[in-house]
């Protein structure tokens, strides 16, 4: 056999591997997060974004390992942008998050503000900040 035609076999078949295992990273991971982004539609319904915060802080008091913030990011991705009130108006004090200095001076000023420790001001604060940076990004319309 030709060694080009080996050596793009198995670079192929690696590709082809690598595929398989991202299709079920994330197959597993939309099984992991589903029911928290249903929660998360749900309690959206009724919720303002500071509500969201809130429960987000209290999911994050509670959460310990990898599965668990995954679950903890798909319902405050989800709830932070469903929520009831403005979007826009809840992100305008927040900075965006490629400016560190921005979020380095808001964050403990918020954080102390509501009690809340390192761990779920490092959370909390970091789905508001992609939230609102995704909400910032999109076109007017």
């Amino acid at each position: 056999m030709n060694p080009a035609l080996k050596v793009g076999l198995w670079i192929g078949g690696a590709i082809a591997a690598l595929l398989a295992v991202i299709v079920i990273a994330g197959i597993v991971i939309a099984n992991i997060v589903g029911d928290d982004i249903q929660q998360a539609e749900t309690f959206a319904k009724q919720a303002t974004h500071d509500a969201c915060v809130q429960e987000i802080a209290r999911r994050v008091g509670n959460c310990d390992g990898i599965r668990c913030t995954l679950r903890v990011s798909a319902f405050g991705g989800t709830c932070l942008t469903q929520a009831q009130g403005n979007l826009a108006e809840f992100c305008s004090t927040v900075p965006r998050p490629s400016g560190g200095e921005g979020m380095q001076g808001w964050r403990p000023g918020f954080c102390e503000s509501r009690g809340f420790d390192e761990k779920v001001c490092n959370v909390t604060t970091g789905l508001m900040a992609t939230a609102c940076e995704t909400a910032k990004s999109r076109p007017a319309r």
